[in-house]
């Protein structure tokens, strides 16, 4: 395998450079980082201006937790080779890390000074912008970037972020942004789609909305924002079936039991009025007196559900409660 060639030639060259950095990383995929930044170290003591060396010995201290020196390593780098992204991006990761959120803007500033066009760079200091609450700043780092590298789903959801959150545009205008942004791919799109979701629902566009939710759904699971929307959105839309399944999902979510009552008195409401169906009211008011044996609400729906089904015997015993 790799390692195997690695360990030869080095056996043929002590110091050979792409040999040390081929069994570096080796071993930082293997988990052995502490060894890796050995080798990294080794390769930049023989040539002490390698850009790659370099680069290795930043990213392994990095990960670990070597902080102020990786730091130190990055600003080398930057000075042997001015135009390495990843040199800006992981300082700006670090000082962020670090709460050093003012410094870590300027690092990305300090890019695009020097002439660096990277869309991963853009897009990180468009959502740092947005995170500083500099939404108009943002909004511009977005624009020229998409203007630079044409179509980018994270340029788009920078965009669509700033533009719901500036105070001033109608939060409606970054539906189209965030909607490209997932045609294009994020790597997170179901927090794309919570966001997204918001903002139909906001915008009175409940179809939209209630099929994104259900995206979000079958990415993220039981997620409640998404539930406790559709709960609203079905409600809004009166679809009755849907929505006692979604109160069905929210009870294994709904540890309270004040919440839990709240569920099954709608889910009983529900059942009987709108769906009819006498079984399953009862059932979900008699859920409520589980849990709270004297709810005058739920005594009086399952004292009325008795009567119109006839079952005289269990109407009895509720009277006598």
């Amino acid at each position: 395998g790799a390692e195997r060639s690695f360990r030869t030639a080095l056996e043929i060259e002590p110091e050979l450079e792409l040999a040390l950095l081929g069994l570096s990383e080796v071993m930082d995929e293997q988990g052995d980082t502490m060894q890796a930044l050995a080798l990294a170290q080794r390769a930049l003591k023989a040539r002490p201006d390698s850009v790659p060396a370099t680069l290795a010995v930043a990213r392994h201290q990095a990960r670990l937790g070597a902080t102020e020196r990786a730091l130190e390593s990055l600003e080398r780098l930057r000075a042997l080779d001015p135009h390495i992204v990843e040199s800006y991006l992981l300082s700006e990761m670090l000082l962020r890390n670090m709460g050093r959120q003012e410094e870590a803007l300027a690092m990305l500033q300090l890019a695009l000074e020097r002439g660096l066009r990277h869309p991963e760079l853009e897009t990180e200091l468009a959502m740092q912008q947005i995170a500083a609450d500099r939404p108009e700043d943002a909004k511009k780092t977005a624009r020229a970037g998409l203007d630079e590298h044409g179509d980018n789903g994270g340029l788009y959801l920078a965009l669509g972020l700033a533009t719901a959150n500036d105070g001033v545009t109608a939060r409606a205008e970054a539906i189209p942004f965030l909607e490209r942004a997932l045609e294009l791919g994020v790597p997170d799109p179901g927090r794309v789609q919570l966001e997204l979701g918001s903002l139909l629902l906001e915008a009175q566009r409940p179809e939209e909305a209630i099929e994104l939710w259900n995206k979000v759904l079958e990415l993220k699971g039981d997620d409640s924002t998404a539930l406790r929307s559709l709960n609203e959105l079905y409600e809004q839309t009166e679809r009755w079936s849907e929505l006692v399944d979604i109160l069905e999902r929210q009870i294994s979510l709904t540890p309270e039991p004040d919440q839990l009552i709240e569920i099954y008195r709608k889910q009983g409401k529900i059942w009987g009025d709108q769906l009819e169906n006498e079984g399953q009211a009862l059932d979900a008011w008699q859920k409520v007196l589980d849990i709270e044996p004297t709810d005058m609400e739920a005594l009086f729906a399952l004292r009325n559900l008795y009567q119109r089904t006839g079952e005289y015997e269990s109407l009895v015993e509720v009277l006598y409660k």
